[in-house]
């Protein structure tokens, strides 16, 4: 066991830590953690409440602040589910040149342009958390023809998972929760230039990425670090990391994102009912 003097220190769910990891600890920063889901967060120094978001205490500053939550239940499980069922060339060729299967991936995905030539991709392949809160729906891949390419569905899924993040910051703001001008990312989805852009482009927020950050294990340790008091402050953490970099949005991208994005929301209207129907064949 422990001895009596060890110090013991209480970490935190995931997500919020990964965002105090990005130093979000004012009213209105946002980040989001990309990896088998999304998770948005944005900090509230006053409460704005919405029953479609999550709202619980600030993982550091429990008592001024509001840690408000928007989920999205698959992201990067949709585009490990595509490598494990459709990707055994890219990850063959990946071993042979000593890339990632994801990134020989991205690199078929950047040929294709915004919105994959009139594919949409519902995003819930595990039911779907904010938003919507519904269990009930699935993945959905609309708009195939002869002419699309496994790069085509590769990238749709990319663009379902950004418009999943959009649908909850619009949720967002639609409650008159500010937002900060610039979006931190971090985690898996933050490695890829190309994922990197299409949020950039979707939601129409300047995307700030560390490079090579641990994201929650960094967060983990700030709290220990304030908690055993070797650290003064939680604001230390604005010292520790260094943006490796912008990603700005793209006005024309973003244009042609605005009406896929209408589309995306009105095909889940569609088709929800359906989707208690298929629930009920099983």
């Amino acid at each position: 066991g422990l001895k009596k003097e060890t110090l013991v220190c209480a970490g935190g769910v995931d997500a919020p830590v990964a965002a105090l990891s990005l130093g979000c600890l004012g009213d209105g920063d946002h980040s989001a953690m990309v990896g088998t889901s999304t998770c948005w967060s944005v900090i509230q120094d006053k409460l704005r409440l919405t029953p479609r978001l999550i709202n619980y205490p600030h993982v550091a500053y429990d008592r001024e602040k509001i840690y408000t939550f928007g989920g999205s239940a698959t992201s990067g499980g949709m585009l490990r589910w595509f490598r494990d069922q459709f990707g055994q060339i890219e990850v063959s060729l990946g071993k042979q040149i000593g890339l990632s299967p994801y990134k020989v991936l991205d690199l078929e995905a950047e040929k294709v342009p915004p919105g994959s030539e009139g594919l949409i991709v519902l995003p819930y392949f595990m039911g779907e958390r904010t938003p919507i809160w519904d269990p009930y729906s699935k993945g959905l891949i609309i708009g195939l023809t002869l002419t699309h390419s496994r790069a085509h569905i590769f990238r749709a899924l990319m663009e379902g998972a950004a418009y999943a993040l959009r649908h909850n910051i619009e949720t967002a703001k639609a409650s008159n929760i500010p937002l900060k001008p610039n979006m931190g990312i971090v985690d898996g989805g933050a490695k890829s230039p190309l994922w990197r852009r299409i949020f950039a482009d979707v939601t129409k927020f300047p995307l700030i990425y560390v490079a090579e950050s641990p994201g929650t294990p960094l967060g983990d340790a700030l709290l220990s670090g304030v908690g055993v008091g070797v650290l003064k402050g939680y604001e230390v953490i604005n010292d520790w990391i260094k943006a490796a970099g912008i990603q700005e949005p793209d006005p024309g991208a973003s244009k042609i994102y605005d009406k896929y994005y209408e589309t995306y929301l009105r095909l889940y209207e569609r088709v929800k009912e359906i989707y208690r129907e298929l629930y009920n064949l099983v």
